[in-house]
């Protein structure tokens, strides 16, 4: 078994050779971009859908609060 040296070379001298990307073939790093780049959108569109819902939410609150003053200054919300 070869242990590679800080400096590229194994430790009987020789240099260590080594493949670019781990040896992965085209194929592989074009499938392994693609899951990472869906993976990427994913996580935005997460991020974009709870942002919509949470100002939804509080645009709801807002008109909702909004016509209960007003239906009580109209007196026509019954309030003990």
């Amino acid at each position: 078994m070869h242990h590679a040296q800080a400096d590229g070379r194994n430790v009987e001298g020789s240099a260590v050779s080594r493949e670019p990307f781990g040896g992965l073939t085209e194929a592989e790093l074009d499938a392994i971009a693609t899951r990472a780049a869906r993976k990427a959108f994913d996580i935005m569109y997460a991020e974009v859908g709870k942002s919509v819902l949470k100002k939804l939410a509080w645009l709801t609150g807002v008109v909702v609060i909004g016509l209960a003053l007003w239906l009580i200054g109209k007196d026509s919300l019954p309030i003990k």
